[in-house]
C-alpha cells in the first residue's frame, strides 16, 4: 500500500501539470476511465484474493493512472516528463 500511495502522490503532480496546460476536460475523462478500470480490476481481485487482491489491484490502478492514462495528453507531455525525471536531459516539444 505504501507503493500505491507513492504512485497516487506522483499522480497528483502529473494532474497539476496537465491542469497547467488546460487539460481539465482530459482529466475529467481520465477520472471516469480510472474509476471504471478500478472497479473492473478490484472486484475479481478482492473476490479471489481478499485483502491482498485489494492492495495489488489498487497498486495496479494507481500505476495505470499515473503512467499510461496520462501519456495520451498533449503529445505525450507526461511521458516526456517521466523520461526526463528517470534519465535526465532536456524536455523538448514533440514535432
Amino acid at each position: 500500500m505504501c507503493l500505491a500511495t507513492g504512485f497516487s502522490s506522483l499522480g497528483t503532480i502529473s494532474a497539476r501539470l496537465i491542469a497547467k496546460f488546460s487539460g481539465y476536460k482530459y482529466l475529467s475523462k481520465k477520472t471516469v476511465i480510472t474509476l471504471i478500470l478500478s472497479v473492473l480490476i478490484n472486484l475479481p481481485s478482492i473476490y479471489w484474493f481478499g485483502i491482498i487482491g485489494a492492495s495489488i489491484s489498487t497498486l495496479m490502478t494507481e500505476f495505470l493512472s499515473l503512467t499510461i492514462l496520462n501519456y495520451f495528453f498533449n503529445r505525450k507531455l507526461i511521458l516526456r516528463s517521466h523520461l526526463f525525471t528517470l534519465f535526465g536531459g532536456k524536455i523538448t516539444p514533440s514535432k
